[in-house]
């Protein structure tokens, strides 16, 4: 299993805007994402005090994540049009615990 992970910063005092915005946009896009092969799950989080936002996908092979990346790459870049550069790694998942 590959975890795909992006991180970006805003300012802090755009935090709830774009936590609003976030989930909107995470609605539209849930079937499409959900649709997507290999794809196993995703968080999406944020520091307040930071502004910092984290998206974290699981996907089944490292090829499933780069189709999710070659297929939202427009999005993205709409999306991100004018705001601060987003980081995005890659890790292969080794191991779990869930309750």
């Amino acid at each position: 299993m590959v975890a795909r992970m992006t991180v970006t910063m805003y300012p802090t005092e755009m935090v709830d805007q774009l936590e609003q915005a976030a989930l909107r946009a995470g609605q539209q896009m849930a079937p499409m994402i959900k649709s997507m092969p290999g794809f196993k799950g995703g968080y999406w989080m944020a520091d307040r005090s930071t502004g910092r936002f984290i998206g974290l996908t699981f996907w089944e092979t490292e090829e499933n994540a780069q189709g999710y990346e070659a297929a939202t790459a427009q999005l993205r870049a709409q999306a991100g049009a004018g705001q601060p550069q987003q980081a995005i790694e890659h890790f292969e998942v080794y191991d779990t615990m869930m309750p």
